[in-house]
C-alpha cells in the first residue's frame, strides 16, 4: 500500500501536471543516479518543472535561491503491518549567481550544498498523507 501512496502522491493527475512541486518519479533503470550503491527496489524523484523551492543562502546577507534536489525514495517491510519509508537526497543544488552561458548570453550558475532536510521531511509528510487518504477509503 505504501507504493500506491508514493504513485498517488507523485504522479500526473488527469491534465497531465505534476502535482508535487513540478517533480517527477522514476524507476531505478530510467534514472541517470540508478547506481550500483542503491538497492533495485527504489525510485528516483527528480525537479522536472525548475527548483522546488526557495532556500537561504548561507554566508553573507541572507537571501534566498531556487533549491534543486534529487530523491532516491525506497521501502523496507519490518513486520506485517509496518513498512519503513526512506528518503535520501542524491543531490542537492541551488542558483546562486549568473555567468556566460555556453551558447552565449547568461546562464544560472548552479552549485551543490548540502541537503534540506525539511525538503526530505516534506515528502515524507507527503506520501503519509496519501498512505493515511488510502488506509481510510479502505475502511
Amino acid at each position: 500500500m505504501v507504493w500506491t501512496a508514493v504513485s498517488n502522491t507523485f504522479s500526473d493527475d488527469k491534465d497531465g501536471l505534476l502535482p508535487y512541486r513540478g517533480m517527477l518519479l522514476q524507476g531505478p533503470a530510467q534514472s541517470d543516479f540508478g547506481t550500483n550503491r542503491f538497492s533495485s527496489n527504489g525510485l528516483t524523484l527528480f525537479p522536472l518543472m525548475g527548483p522546488i523551492t526557495n532556500v537561504p543562502l548561507s554566508g553573507g546577507q541572507p537571501v534566498s535561491v531556487p533549491y534543486y534536489a534529487t530523491f532516491h525514495l525506497t521501502t523496507e517491510k519490518m513486520d506485517l503491518s509496518h513498512t519503513k519509508f526512506c528518503v535520501l537526497t542524491l543531490r542537492a543544488s541551488v542558483d546562486d549567481g549568473k555567468e556566460p552561458g555556453v551558447h552565449g548570453g547568461w546562464a544560472n550558475h548552479r552549485r551543490d550544498v548540502p541537503p534540506v532536510r525539511s525538503e526530505e521531511e516534506s515528502i515524507i509528510s507527503a506520501v503519509s498523507n496519501a498512505l493515511a487518504r488510502l488506509q481510510n477509503r479502505a475502511q
